[in-house]
């Protein structure tokens, strides 16, 4: 499985606050999608997909039917209807404070994206990506003045260290689409609201899977014949 994001540009972004229900902290719902330059637009693109390198590709579930997976129905309605990308933000967003009910789960800035051009298996096409950024990191801001350099203290998001995220591909969509998905705050239970609870992802049993699962049996067997 072959993909990357090097002709890949961002199109559209809507930009919410999701808090943490269990403690009733609040959300705040943007008013429209935020429009910004192009350069800006070039570093999110940055900052929200360098941190997909692995080869794991997921898919979207539901035990009973998968137009009930309310993450997989809103990127469908936004891969068929790219304008109503606000709209489901929305439902996105509200979704995930749904789900935000363990006392350690930190509140934080959410974004929903629309990407043109991703490459996939030499295909270019669309993706929506779905971003949560949780930890605020302290910086040094420089003034400098005609006498005297200042140094202030300023606390915000680390452009090199995307918390959570998904990118859903635009294709499979009748198999539940291509996903990759990725969470670096915390691997304890209580984080495995956004995989699990939040976009009901599992890891997608294709060729390539099957291919990389028969690899990993042969090398412990190897390691064991070895021993």
């Amino acid at each position: 499985m072959k993909y990357d994001f090097v002709q890949s540009y961002l199109k559209d972004i809507v930009i919410h606050r999701v808090g943490n229900k269990f403690i009733s902290e609040e959300c705040v719902f943007a008013k429209h999608s935020s429009t910004l330059d192009e350069q800006f637009k070039l570093l999110l693109t940055h900052f929200f997909l360098k941190s997909f390198n692995s080869n794991d590709l997921y898919q979207f579930t539901n035990k009973v039917n998968l137009d009930l997976n309310v993450v997989y129905s809103c990127v469908k309605s936004i891969f068929e209807n790219p304008v109503s990308i606000y709209e489901q933000s929305l439902n996105i967003a509200k979704y995930l404070y749904s789900k935000s009910i363990h006392p350690n789960i930190k509140g934080g800035e959410f974004f929903i994206c629309y990407f043109k051009d991703c490459n996939f298996e030499e295909k270019l096409i669309d993706a929506v990506g779905i971003f949560k950024t949780e930890i605020k990191d302290t910086f040094l801001e420089v003034e400098q003045l005609s006498e005297e350099v200042i140094l202030h203290e300023k606390h915000g998001i680390n452009i090199n260290k995307l918390d959570k995220g998904c990118v859903v591909f635009n294709i499979n969509k009748e198999d539940s689409y291509s996903l990759l998905v990725v969470d670096n705050v915390n691997k304890a239970n209580s984080a495995r609201y956004w995989k699990d609870d939040f976009l009901s992802a599992k890891i997608r049993h294709d060729d390539f899977y099957k291919t990389k699962y028969l690899l990993d049996l042969t090398k412990k067997f190897v390691k064991i014949e070895d021993f």
